[in-house]
């Protein structure tokens, strides 16, 4: 069969830092290739093996200018007897074609390819899950992965992400589950009554005119309608660890204890689909308000038409989770689609088990997965009932941990971009072994460091101790850095360097509602140390990392008084002297009459005393003392 092809191989140099790694993956992803995913080890296609394909269906996307209602294009399809099934306006027109029987793929390949009219044709692949059975290996206790991800920290944090909807494009959910039916997404659109008094979610009407009747809680993509019930289970858990209701006394606690879940079902009753159906969720979940995408599935090859609908998603800021696959495989050399896309808001999860290994089944990737999660023996919500529930293994059981924290970090951190959201996430992870080199962030998740208000950085001025390549003149010195998301305070402590004592010692400690604080310092020609946390009403970030400077500043004296008055019959007075440590000064008298009667020399504060002689003159006289850089003057009345 003549087809569409791509170089699903490439190979890349094993020795790379995380942070090169992750800065990677923001520039450029590696176009690998499908998959779907818990872990029957006998669904998903293995390597050398060739993709399952619709055998009467293609996916075609006419080239620019190229109007799909136009007579050119309904005259290739007529030539062929194929009727268009669906079309995709907002990924280029993008047409999933019904081919007649006598038709082969290959012809129909051949057929529109000559025609001239498309951008591409390909086939229109099968993709599945595949669940690990419940054998004692995999059942290790109840949440246990809330535990490794330290959701409980970051519950104390946030618990809710009410108003994010994340959806779960799977094989339906149960929405009726006891644990699932008040965080179920309602489509707007159909619900309250219609201009007859009927329930629209029960009138059998299209209400908002969407394509579908009475789709409250989402679509099954297969038969073309508004419900999305689970007819084989793995939606229904995916559902649950990601936002099975929290604090409700029932059941299990998703990750987001409040979140809007929407049913996108394209998968069937034996856990597999076709990609053509896959993106009419995608497109459906993009148009109703998704903010994250939950994909636990694989399978099939490279397929532009998905690459497409993935990146009209993008578009829109939207994240798309996707399980990296169970087949052991590298998929930096084998990829699994569509976690192994060239998109930078594809994440993909790799599965952990209860002591931080890499899970047996999991796909792996120093440049194509993303990040680990907990995803053996998970425990979560079942279709069988509205109390079922059981332990399900696989990466398909890692995504929705990853999903739902997305979720909540959407919520915490509003105005934040997909990319943003993402760097946060895998900035904060627990490094483990098990996952160094293996992919890009080399940790699993944190949940609890994901939502922590982060320390500032940017920190002014400051370089490595005890580089003295920072050196400051100013006095005071302007301490500054970037604000963190979620502060509204921050609190600055700064130490010096003391070379008698050989040691630190603290000087400043002040609370600030500004970026930026004017530090006055106390020592001259020494080393400074600073750093900054930020912090809400609730709580404060870690300290930032240390600042360091060297501070060369001119020793300049402020006096107090600056100056006094004397009677005739003279007298005694003092002024008092203040100056950095480390600046040296030294008072003179520039009068004959203004004795200096202390040493009259000083580092740092200190304090000058003198005696004026009496005044036999009947005019008042002035005279000056210099103390350093300057001038104190003695006024002193006549006989």
């Amino acid at each position: 069969m003549k087809v569409r092809t791509q170089n699903q191989t490439t190979v890349e140099p094993a020795a790379r830092s995380r942070a090169q790694l992750i800065e990677r993956k923001f520039k450029r992803r590696l176009l690998l290739g499908i998959g779907f995913l818990v872990c029957i080890s006998g669904l998903a296609f293995g390597e050398g093996q060739e993709p399952r394909v619709h055998p009467s269906r293609v996916l075609a996307k006419p080239r620019p200018g190229v109007r799909t209602a136009g007579a050119e294009l309904k005259a290739v399809h007529h030539g062929l007897g194929a009727k268009v099934r669906r079309e995709h306006p907002e990924i280029g027109g993008l047409q999933v074609i019904d081919l007649p029987e006598n038709v082969s793929l290959e012809q129909a390949v051949q057929h529109y390819q000559r025609s001239g009219l498309f951008e591409y044709v390909e086939p229109d692949y099968q993709v599945q899950i595949s669940a690990m059975p419940n054998d004692p290996a995999c059942v290790n206790g109840l949440l246990w992965g809330m535990q490794k991800i330290n959701a409980p920290s970051a519950w104390d944090i946030r618990t809710s992400a009410e108003d994010v909807v994340v959806a779960v494009i799977d094989t339906g959910i149960r929405y009726t589950h006891e644990d699932l039916a008040a965080n179920m997404w309602r489509n707007p659109g159909e619900t309250g009554l219609d201009a007859n008094g009927n329930d629209k979610a029960t009138n059998g009407i299209d209400d908002d005119g969407d394509g579908y009747v009475d789709d409250v809680y989402g679509i099954n993509a297969i038969t073309g309608t508004g419900n999305p019930d689970d007819d084989f289970f793995h939606g229904t858990h995916c559902a649950g660890t990601i936002g099975g209701a929290g604090n409700n006394g029932v059941g299990v606690a998703g990750v987001a204890w409040r979140v809007k879940l929407m049913a996108c079902k394209f998968l069937n009753n034996g856990g597999s689909g076709f990609i053509s159906d896959a993106i009419t969720c995608i497109d459906y979940a993009r148009k109703k308000g998704a903010r994250i995408m939950s994909n636990s599935w694989a399978g099939g090859g490279y397929s532009q038409a998905l690459v497409d609908a993935i990146a009209a998603a993008r578009s829109e800021g939207i994240i798309f989770v996707a399980a990296a696959g169970n087949s052991s495989g590298d998929n930096d050399i084998n990829p699994t689609y569509p976690a192994s896309y060239d998109l930078d808001n594809i994440v993909s999860v790799a599965a952990t088990d209860e002591y931080d290994g890499l899970a047996y089944f999991s796909c792996f990737g120093q440049t194509s997965v993303d990040l680990g999660a907990p995803g053996v023996g998970i425990y979560s919500c079942l279709n069988s009932g509205d109390n079922a529930y059981g332990y399900e293994s696989g990466t398909s059981m890692a995504t929705p941990h990853v999903a739902g924290a997305f979720a909540l970090l959407t919520a915490q951190f509003p105005t934040k971009s997909y990319a943003e959201l993402i760097r946060r996430m895998f900035d904060t992870v627990d490094p483990i072994s098990a996952l160094s080199g293996q992919c890009v962030t080399g940790g699993r998740l944190n949940l609890s460091k994901a939502l922590e208000l982060s320390p500032p950085t940017g920190l002014t001025p400051g370089s490595p101790y005890p580089d003295g390549s920072v050196i400051v003149h100013s006095d005071p010195v302007t301490l500054s850095w970037k604000a963190s998301d979620g502060a509204d305070r921050y609190q600055v402590v700064v130490f010096y360097w003391d070379a008698a004592v050989g040691n630190w010692v603290y000087d400043t400690l002040v609370t600030t509602t500004e970026s930026s604080f004017s530090y006055s310092p106390s020592v001259n020609k020494t080393h400074y140390a600073w750093t900054v946390q930020a912090g809400n009403s609730s709580r404060w970030s870690d300290w930032a990392n240390w600042a360091f400077f060297y501070g060369d500043f001119p020793c300049t004296c402020a006096l107090s008084p600056a100056s006094a008055v004397l009677p005739a019959a003279g007298g005694t007075g003092s002024v008092g002297v203040h100056a950095l440590s480390g600046c040296d000064w030294s008072a003179q008298a520039k009068a004959h009459w203004i004795t200096i009667t202390s040493t009259g020399i000083g580092n740092g504060n200190g304090n000058v005393t003198y005696s004026v002689a009496a005044n036999l003159s009947k005019r008042i006289r002035n005279g000056t003392v210099t103390i350093g850089d300057q001038t104190f003057i003695v006024t002193q009345k006549g006989k």
